[in-house]
C-alpha cells in the first residue's frame, strides 16, 4: 500500500523490512494481557536509540475500547525504564501468557497508562519497545487484530538482529529463512513479497 510506506517513510522507516505478521484473536470474555515490550533488538545499542528500530502495524478488524479489548500502553517506557521492567524479567513468561493471577503487578492499571480506542479498520502504529497491554475482552464477539513488524535499516544492518532471520527455531523443521516464502506464489508475486522482506544472512 503506497499510503502506508509513505507513513513509515515519515518514521524513518523508508527501507524497513517485514519480518513477521499475527493474528491476535482476542475471545469473548478473554482477560486482559499483561504489559510486555516486543521486539528483537534488546542485546544490541539499538536498544537505546532514540528513534524506533522497530514499528508494529497494528489493523484493527473490529473497533476497541476499555471493555472490548483495547490497547493499552505506558508513554515513554521506550526510552525510559519503568518499574515493571524488572518485576516482567523476574517472572516466568509461561505464567504471564496464561494470565494465573491477573491481580499481579503485569497486570496492573497505572495512573499514566493510555487507553486507545479504535473504530472498524484503524491503524495503530507502535515503536516495539514501548510497554503495551491489553484491555479484557467483556463483550460476547471476538476482537480481531492483525499486527505486522518492521526492522529499520539500521536494524537490518546489525548482525545480530539480521541473523535472528535465518535460523532455525527449536521445536520446529524449518529450512527456509524467517520470515519465509510461501509455496505456490506466481513468480510475479514471489518477487514482489521478497522485497519487503530482510536480506538473506550467512
Amino acid at each position: 500500500d503506497p499510503w502506508l510506506a509513505s507513513l513509515r517513510a515519515k518514521l524513518g522507516f523508508a527501507d524497513a523490512k517485514f519480518t513477521y505478521g499475527l493474528i491476535f484473536n482476542k475471545k469473548p470474555k478473554a482477560p486482559r494481557t499483561f504489559w510486555h515490550q516486543d521486539g528483537t533488538v534488546w542485546n544490541t545499542d539499538l536498544a537505546y536509540q532514540d528513534d524506533a528500530p522497530e514499528i508494529l502495524q497494528l489493523h484493527y478488524l473490529e473497533g476497541s475500547d476499555k471493555d472490548y479489548g483495547a490497547l493499552r500502553v505506558l508513554p515513554g517506557t521506550h526510552r525510559l525504564r519503568h518499574e515493571l521492567h524488572g518485576i516482567l524479567a523476574a517472572i516466568p513468561k509461561g505464567d504471564l501468557r496464561s494470565a494465573k493471577d491477573t491481580k499481579t503487578m503485569p497486570f496492573a492499571t497505572f495512573p499514566d497508562e493510555i487507553t486507545i480506542n479504535t473504530k472498524p479498520g484503524d491503524m495503530v502504529l507502535l515503536d516495539a519497545r514501548l510497554l503495551h497491554a491489553t484491555h479484557a475482552n467483556n463483550m460476547d464477539t471476538a476482537r480481531m487484530c492483525v499486527t505486522l513488524s518492521y526492522l529499520s535499516t539500521d536494524a537490518l544492518a546489525n548482525e545480530e538482529v539480521l541473523a535472528r532471520y535465518t535460523r532455525k527455531i527449536d521445536g520446529f523443521d524449518l529450512s527456509t529463512p524467517i520470515p519465509y516464502i510461501p509455496k505456490g506464489l506466481p513468480p510475479e508475486l514471489e518477487a514482489a513479497y521478497k522485497q519487503y522482506l530482510p536480506p538473506r544472512y550467512s
